[in-house]
Parts: C-alpha cells; structure tokens; sequence
C-alpha cells in the first residue's frame, strides 16, 4: 500500500541482509514507471505514473513493468537475493512468479487505513502533501483496485496472493523484529553454508 513504509522495509532488509554478508540487488517497477514518465518530459506525479502504467499495460501487456524489471535483473550477476519493490497487480505478480517460481517470497506490507491517509498527508511526495483525509481515502481504494479497469492498480489482488503479510502500523522496533524473523525464516540456511 502507498505509504505503508515499503521503502523502510527495504532499507531494513538491506541492512538484515549487509550484516549476514548475503549479496542483494533491489528493482523497483515505479521506477520503470517513473522512467517512462521522464522520457515523455512529464513530472513523476501520482496522476501521471497511474496514467503511464494503464497505458503501458494496455499496449504492451499487464506484466511489462514485472518484464522491465526482470530484465534488469538479469544484466545483474551475482547478487543471492533481488528484492523487488512496487507490485501493484495480479498480472505483474504472476509473470514473476512464472520466472523466479519458488524463489519468490511475496511480501506484503500493510498498514491500518488511518496510519496510511496520516502518512500520506506528511510524506510529501507528488502531490500527496494536498491530499485531505477524503481524498487519501479515495486514492488508497482505487490503488487497492476499487473501480479501476482490468489493467488497472489491483493492490488487494496482490495481498491476497502474499506469502507473507506484515502490518508496519506499529513502531519501527516492532517492523525490524518482523523483518528479522523473515530473513531468519528464508535465509538461515543459506547464511549457514
């Protein structure tokens, strides 16, 4: 979900991942997006990346921005773990799993509504700043895929297929414990070798 700290989260695993020594590499499809945007000479604001990833996926496929990235990964060698930012529908979801298969671990990461309208409110980001608590609202429900066309934002569709699911409406101690136990879950084995 927007604001739920997906970019505390990675900063988090990048540092959980650091000290076990475990090589990692991190795409993001907003910032294929946020690329695409560029090269029209568009500001990167929240109407136009909705605007490019309809677009984008009416003309080249529901999956391209998981395909975009994909193929960034490959050019990458050597990293054990890719951590890949920004999912926002079934169909990107599923051309990921289709290519990486077990070695995806999809987390979701989710927020009680009002800790999200607060945080989008204060985080100033594209617009976000003039949001009123209506407004959050009713951009958090058309990005969870209420009222949007099939190509469209599905962010419920995605939490629903998760592998795992972590609430980030507490306090940050309370996100990196979750985090830990996460890696230790999908790591151990591989640090202990």
């Amino acid at each position: 979900m927007p604001a739920a700290g997906k970019g505390t989260v990675l900063e988090l695993l990048r540092e959980l991942l650091d000290a076990r020594g475990v090589t990692h590499v991190s795409v993001s499809l907003s910032d294929e997006l946020r690329t695409a945007v560029r090269e029209r000479g568009l500001s990167t604001d929240r109407p136009n990346l909705r605007a490019m990833g309809h677009e984008l996926r009416m003309t080249q496929g529901y999956g391209v921005l998981a395909e975009r990235v994909l193929a960034r990964l490959e050019a990458e060698t050597g990293a054990a773990v890719a951590l890949i930012d920004a999912i926002r529908t079934p169909a990107e979801l599923q051309v990921l799993r289709q290519r990486l298969e077990a070695s995806l671990t999809l987390v979701a990461v989710t927020a009680a509504e009002d800790v999200l309208v607060r945080r989008l409110q204060i985080r100033g980001r594209g617009g976000d700043e003039a949001l009123t608590p209506e407004s959050a609202r009713a951009m958090l429900q058309a990005e969870m895929g209420r009222d949007e066309p099939e190509y469209g934002f599905n962010i419920a569709g995605c939490i629903a297929l998760a592998d795992v699911i972590i609430d980030n409406s507490g306090s940050l101690e309370d996100l990196r414990g979750a985090l830990l136990q996460l890696v230790d879950e999908k790591l151990g084995a591989c640090v202990a070798q």
